[in-house]
């Protein structure tokens, strides 16, 4: 799941030091979640660990809301593109907020 998460936020993100910035922020949350996660799983709720089954269901269902939001997000500023006609404007190190002809995938 994580080099999809990787390669989605390339595609999305313009601009070198952006893209570091998203990549490095992608890796920290990774590694809280997996820092968090075996903690919710505590021996006195064994054997079922109902507690962290409901947490789990509630994170995830969480991500499929986020998801959603995330798809709306993206298909209003795809809406919002402006032809500028710069040559090699793929060249320039432009964030997707300056370069008005990015498109964000869905």
């Amino acid at each position: 799941m994580l080099p999809i998460i990787y390669s989605w936020g390339a595609a999305n993100t313009a601009g070198y030091t952006k893209r570091a910035m998203r990549n490095a922020l992608t890796l920290m949350a990774f590694c809280i979640g997996n820092i968090i996660g075996p903690q919710m799983f505590k021996s006195n709720d064994a054997p079922k660990y109902d507690p962290a089954k409901i947490a789990l269901i509630v994170t995830m269902s969480l991500v499929v809301v986020f998801a959603v939001g995330l798809r709306q997000l993206v298909l209003r500023e795809n809406a919002k593109i402006v032809s500028e006609n710069i040559e090699n404007i793929e060249f320039l190190d432009m964030t997707d907020i300056d370069n008005r002809e990015f498109r964000h995938s869905q």
